[in-house]
């Protein structure tokens, strides 16, 4: 399987996948090789690996043998739409 694929692979797992999972997807152990030697992943830890960029929240984690609980996973930033339109207005203030 090729670098690109695996990334794409990883990615779609949340950025970060453990080594034998993607093994059962048909990835072999050289194949993640060649994907991090040729940057299409970091190796984050034995069996741990994630695509370059993944939030540093999640790699954190990772790094230590964890995962983030709900309150950490849902600090991502806010979408915002511009004022006037119409996704959303906030209410007009109260007298």
């Amino acid at each position: 399987m090729d670098p690109s694929t695996i990334a794409d692979l990883v990615r779609r797992s949340g950025g970060i996948a453990r080594g034998r999972d993607l093994g059962r997807q048909g990835v072999a152990r050289k194949a993640l090789c060649r994907a991090v030697a040729g940057e299409s992943l970091v190796r984050i830890r034995d069996d741990v690996y994630a695509v370059p960029g993944v939030d540093p929240a999640v790699y954190a984690a990772a790094e230590h043998g964890g995962e983030l609980c709900c309150a950490s996973a849902l600090r991502p930033p806010v979408l915002r739409a511009p004022r006037g339109s119409g996704a959303y207005d906030p209410p007009a203030p109260s007298r």
